[in-house]
């Protein structure tokens, strides 16, 4: 059986969260990549990870990365694409 993957209603995981509350931006960038490698449909990890690419200046990044979002999420109605 796979790993089980955390769903949108759910925390994730306290190593997925920590990064950030300490302003490690490195740990915490590599935290979201992780969290979304694991559900690429998972909307607060893109939120955060934005969020951490705006509190670094790399707005533009930030941006790309919402619109990366959005693709995945609408097209479904919803429903993540994998």
């Amino acid at each position: 059986m796979g790993k089980r993957v955390p769903r949108p209603s759910e925390p994730p995981p306290a190593r997925l969260q920590t990064p950030t509350v300490r302003g490690e931006a490195g740990p915490a960038e590599q935290a979201y990549r992780e969290a979304l490698r694991l559900d690429p449909a998972w909307v607060p990890a893109y939120a955060n990870f934005a969020d951490l690419y705006r509190q670094t200046g790399r707005d533009d990044e930030g941006s790309a990365l919402l619109r990366g979002c959005r693709s995945r999420i609408e097209p479904r109605a919803g429903r993540p694409t994998r």
